[in-house]
């Protein structure tokens, strides 16, 4: 979209149909071209119920959960393992915006605490599956946390893993 002046004047079905072939990363970008494509962006996003985010790890950051989960409302599983530029405030926007996650892989992600993990498993009433293999949480911590509310489970590794 570098040097074009104006933004191509697609009609309704025709740029969500184009929009629906570009990946996720660039349909992103895209809502940024005008404000009509940022409306079919938004429409276009808020169908989905599963986002895996780790092709986007090196490009998301928390701006980038926030339009995301504003956009999803209806999100039941997101992924965002080694998404490194993230920190908790990612974790804060997908919990006020997305409470009807059910599945939520955080590994790899050192920046997200158990604030963070706090706010995800208070405001989301549906999640089961939470992965956290590979973040930097004390495994006490999350064990006094989450000792009324499930079975945790361990990795093979004997890093800690997933709660189930």
């Amino acid at each position: 979209f570098r040097g074009m002046s104006a933004a191509p004047a697609f009609h309704g079905d025709a740029l969500s149909c184009t929009l629906a072939r570009l990946p996720l990363i660039d349909q992103v970008r895209s809502s940024g071209v005008s404000r009509s494509w940022h409306e079919a962006v938004v429409a276009l996003i808020a169908e989905r119920r599963n986002l895996d985010l780790y092709t986007l790890r090196g490009a998301l950051d928390d701006q980038g959960i926030l339009f995301l989960s504003r956009s999803c409302p209806e999100l039941e599983e997101i992924n965002l393992c080694s998404c490194g530029r993230l920190t908790d405030a990612a974790l804060s926007h997908v919990a006020y915006n997305c409470p009807k996650l059910r599945s939520a892989n955080l590994s790899c992600v050192r920046a997200f605490t158990m604030e963070g993990v706090q706010a995800l498993t208070t405001t989301c009433a549906h999640l089961e599956d939470l992965h956290l293999h590979g973040c930097s949480i004390n495994e006490e911590q999350l064990r006094e946390w989450f000792r009324d509310f499930c079975d945790l489970q361990e990795e093979d590794d004997d890093d800690f893993g997933s709660t189930d």
